[in-house]
């Protein structure tokens, strides 16, 4: 009983309360260096995508100069016109240049024609040199005999900075025409890059931009900056200072830092480099900007802690009435509530739909971890495992279930001995299910596994990965495979363009004559019948890339129509809408007898037939053909082999015969690359799946597994 008038505080709710005001204190220290990191986080992660976003339009723009310099490079058409003007540089010829350059003033400060040498042959400004220092970009350009992009340079006349794009120009067909000069495109920076490095998509005083290099042994800043002005290609700062993240950029390192800048400000930043360049991007932002927002809420946390400190205080007082009045009732309850308590709990284990098993370990003679005993199982563990609790409780493990593994008994044993709990996610062979467990030790020396079935979610996970990895191969398709027909058509529709210029640049001359014009039309005429049968050409490599994509998708979409199987008649109707193909190729078919298996009949069919036409197309003429279709029942599952002995497959191409629009010899037979693709995508909807094993020069195997049927009698 408690004497009131001893103890007229209880000293169980003295410490109560300082151990709640501990807690408060830890609480409020914790949720105010959380809230500190969020905002960090926060920062960070806007920052990141600012600086990946600008990385990626410096590259992208980076990208489309070369891509112009790639069109004059890559056109016979320019090159058969520079030879023509080479010849007779008159008026007349050097009008199609004209057009073409004025087309793209647009993107750059100055269009360029030069010869080997770097003598100025033409100019949109009608400049008559070479920009200085840039020899050496033009002998690489034609000793690489492709466009090259040169770095930023300060021009010795005007502001600048400058970068020049250089598209080499070849006389003849590849790789050994005749040099006849260079197209060089000159881009201001400061009117075309630099605005797009300095803008920024947020409000922000501080945050910059800086396009930098390493020069020697001193970091290079390309760009004019935010809070220093004429910085262009002149200011340096030394390796040495290794606390700036201008300098650990080019150092190599990349990610988010905080450090000190070119000012000496405390700022966050974001490293990356600029893809396909020797340039490196830093985004950042001055600390105290960052933080400015978070001191205003540390106030609010702080004010927060002490009004919560001063309810602790309440509670307390207002606890300390009631204690009286609630001691005795509790006395008389405490007993009822542990019996029903008691009771509450051994229905919730009983019922619960978790697997629980609760153990005592056994040590060897130097306390090593020997093997367990079950103490006790709940209803849940035998309906998950199958197992019995007659069959387990006293037993040990290694009773029980003599294959189990020495790494489970040290793993289990080292959460008795350390108390430290562990989840895990295991797979059982012997059911084929997936569970999702954790182990922790109730008391010393024992331990208990809580685990539940994850099989479905498992499951969903992979047919998840799979849709997702059909989806990427869909996307990469559609972005990839179509955009080569979608840039010759765009390059070659210019190449029209600027022939039809030509045409109507001879029309509006004053005085033309009927001679001179269709001199013009005569000269034009041949590059725009190529050009037109270039787009035809692309137009339909689209189209059927477009019927393949849609194909697949109609495939996906189909009902299927699941049911036990005769494969031996389903086989033999694929093989009879062959006869005529086998018969003229000499193929010998050999065709064992196939299990049933469970799945749709007219699927299954498109299935097999793929497989087999694969099988006559890919033949090695120097030897007669062989097709074996052979089948078998293995752990459970329905196995059919299509073997051949044609020309195989290379092992590096194994691993993408399966992907969207993969041919094996695109110059080889007709087809849309879409053969294995449907016959995976078929399978994985029937619940199967399909593997091949190949060597080249002696054939190929592709295994189809199904699950089993049997059928009526």
């Amino acid at each position: 009983m408690i004497n009131d008038e001893a103890n007229p505080f209880p000293r169980w709710m003295a410490i109560g309360l300082v151990a709640a005001l501990l807690v408060l204190v830890v609480g409020d220290t914790w949720f105010y260096r959380s809230q500190k990191q969020a905002v960090q986080r926060a920062a960070e992660e806007q920052l990141s995508s600012i600086g990946r976003l600008k990385a990626d339009q410096i590259a992208a723009w980076r990208a489309e100069r070369l891509a112009d310099a790639a069109v004059m490079t890559e056109s016979p058409f320019f090159a058969q016109g520079v030879a023509r003007f080479l010849a007779d540089p008159s008026s007349a010829n050097a009008q199609p240049f004209l057009f073409r350059f004025r087309s793209l003033k647009t993107h750059y400060t100055d269009i360029l024609l030069v010869d080997p040498q770097g003598n100025v042959i033409l100019s949109l400004s009608g400049k008559t040199q070479m920009p200085e220092g840039q020899m050496t970009a033009l002998a690489a350009a034609l000793h690489e005999r492709k466009p090259v992009l040169t770095d930023l340079y300060l021009g010795a006349q005007t502001p600048g900075p400058y970068i020049q794009a250089i598209a080499p120009i070849f006389a003849g067909a590849e790789p050994h025409g005749r040099p006849l000069g260079a197209v060089v495109l000159l881009s201001d920076a400061t009117r075309f890059l630099f605005p797009l490095i300095q803008t920024w998509p947020t409000r922000s005083k501080t945050a910059e931009t800086l396009l930098i290099r390493r020069d020697g042994q001193d970091v290079l800043f390309l760009n004019d900056l935010r809070h220093q002005s004429d910085t262009a290609l002149k200011l340096r700062i030394p390796l040495s200072r290794t606390n700036v993240p201008s300098v650990m950029a080019v150092l190599g390192r990349q990610g988010v830092f905080q450090g000190t800048d070119y000012r000496g400000a405390k700022v966050l930043s974001v490293i990356l480099p600029v893809p396909d360049s020797p340039w490196f991007m830093v985004a950042k932002q001055d600390t105290a900007e960052v933080f400015a927002e978070w001191h205003v809420r540390s106030l609010e946390i702080l004010a927060l802690f002490l009004a919560m400190a001063g309810a602790l205080a309440a509670i307390g007082s207002v606890t300390w009435q009631r204690h009286k009045k609630a001691q005795y009732r509790r006395l008389y309850l405490s007993e009822a509530r542990q019996r029903e308590s008691e009771r509450k709990f051994r229905l919730l284990f009983e019922n619960m739909t978790t697997g629980f098993a609760l153990h005592e370990m056994i040590y060897d003679a130097d306390g090593r971890p020997l093997d367990y005993r079950f103490i006790e199982i709940n209803p849940a563990f035998e309906k998950l495992t199958g197992a019995r609790a007659r069959d387990l409780i006293g037993r040990t493990v290694k009773e029980a279930m003599p294959k189990t593994e020495q790494h489970w008994i040290d793993t289990y044993g080292k959460v008795a001995l350390t108390g430290e709990a562990i989840s895990f996610e295991s797979y059982s062979q012997e059911i084929g299910r997936y569970f999702e467990a954790r182990a922790f030790s109730p008391a010393k020396d024992t331990f208990a596994v809580v685990f539940s079935d994850i099989t479905e979610r498992k499951r969903a996970e992979q047919s998840i990965a799979a849709k997702n990895k059909e989806l990427e191969q869909i996307i990469y398709a559609a972005s990839h495979d179509l955009r080569s027909p979608l840039v010759n058509v765009d390059g070659y529709g210019r190449e029209l363009a600027y022939a039809l210029e030509a045409v109507q640049g001879a029309m509006a001359v004053g005085n033309a004559s009927p001679d001179s014009v269709a001199t013009a039309v005569r000269a034009a005429l041949p590059e725009m019948t190529s050009a037109l049968g270039y787009i035809r050409n692309s137009t339909r490599q689209m189209d059927a890339l477009l019927k393949g994509l849609l194909k697949l998708s109609r495939l996906g979409r189909a009902a299927l129509s699941i049911g036990p199987l005769d494969m031996n008649r389903l086989v033999a109707r694929v093989l009879a809408s062959f006869e005529f193909a086998v018969k003229q190729a000499g193929v010998s078919l050999r065709v064992s007898d196939l299990p049933p298996c469970e799945g749709d009949e007219v699927q299954l069919t498109q299935v097999f037939a793929n497989l087999v036409d694969n099988a006559l197309k890919f033949l090695d003429p120097a030897r007669p053909g062989i097709i074996r279709i052979s089948g078998a029942i293995e752990h459970g599952q329905a196995r059919y082999c299509v073997e051949d002995n044609g020309i195989g497959i290379a092992p590096e191409a194994q691993a993408t015969i399966f992907e969207l629009f993969h041919r094996l010899d695109p110059s080889g037979p007709e087809g849309e690359g879409l053969g294995l693709t449907l016959v995976r995508q078929i399978l994985g909807r029937l619940g199967g799946r399909i593997q091949v094993e190949s060597r080249p020069g002696e054939g190929s195997r592709f295994h189809v597994t199904l699950p089993c049927a049997t059928l009526k009698q």
